[in-house]
């Protein structure tokens, strides 16, 4: 009876092994053809995005130690508001980054990535739909964990 069972589990192990090899050589011929975008994002839009956020942090702790004549601790309502800022403009700012990168980064280095969508599409997805501290982890993640690894990959955020 053990015999058959093992013999049986044999057989499946064969048959997910064929099937691993026909899915890695579909994705290895998807990964090697595959359109890659070109987003029109520029350095300069981030260097806006940028200047933009770290504008409207200064204005913001100016406001505040004006509203409430903050003398000794202006320090910490400048950071404060920079934190504060962070926050609302962190994901903007990293999707301009990732597209400024998918937009002057040569092609053979885009095309290292054996994960489909590539890292870069998929941190753009991520950072939309989750919040910025689970899209970082998730993000870190698939750098880390998934991509460069020993096959091709498919992996939805």
């Amino acid at each position: 009876m053990r015999i058959n069972t093992r013999k049986k589990f044999e057989k499946e192990i064969d048959f997910f092994s064929d099937e691993f090899q026909q899915e890695q050589k579909r994705l290895e011929t998807y990964i090697k053809q595959r359109p890659l975008p070109r987003p029109k994002t520029t350095k300069s839009v981030v260097i806006t995005w940028v200047l933009i956020y770290l504008l409207v942090a200064f204005l913001l702790a100016a406001t505040v130690i004006y509203l409430f004549k903050i003398t000794k601790i202006q320090w910490l309502c400048y950071l404060v508001s920079y934190i504060v800022c962070a926050l609302f403009f962190s994901k903007t700012i990293c999707i301009k980054a990732i597209e400024c990168y998918q937009h002057y980064a040569k092609e053979e280095t885009r095309r290292k990535c054996v994960c489909v969508p590539s890292c870069s599409e998929y941190s753009i997805a991520v950072l939309k739909k989750y919040h910025i501290f689970k899209a970082l982890r998730k993000i870190r993640i698939r750098l880390l964990n998934t991509c460069g690894g020993y096959g091709y990959v498919h992996d939805e955020p």
